[in-house]
């Protein structure tokens, strides 16, 4: 697979589970209901996302650098800024 459209996959999969974190953002108040707070879904969610951030990391160093690989990086860069 192309590197520029792996990496486009794989950082759609992090944009979608980055909103599925501030969905659950809304559960986790100051204070408040220390017993329902939904760790285990958020850390589950966070491991997934570091996981997609490694496959990235990897497929970049090993690819060859083209403009498009670049845009996508910065792209994604700024998106998730």
């Amino acid at each position: 697979m192309r590197s520029h459209i792996y990496l486009s996959v794989l950082g759609l999969l992090s944009l979608i589970l980055y909103l599925g974190l501030t969905g659950l953002s809304k559960d986790f108040n100051w204070g408040e209901g220390y017993s329902e707070r939904p760790i285990l879904e958020y850390l589950a969610i966070y491991f997934s996302i570091f996981s997609l951030y490694t496959l990235a990391c990897l497929s970049v160093f090993k690819s060859n650098w083209t403009q498009k690989t670049f845009w996508v990086l910065i792209a994604f860069g700024l998106l998730f800024r």
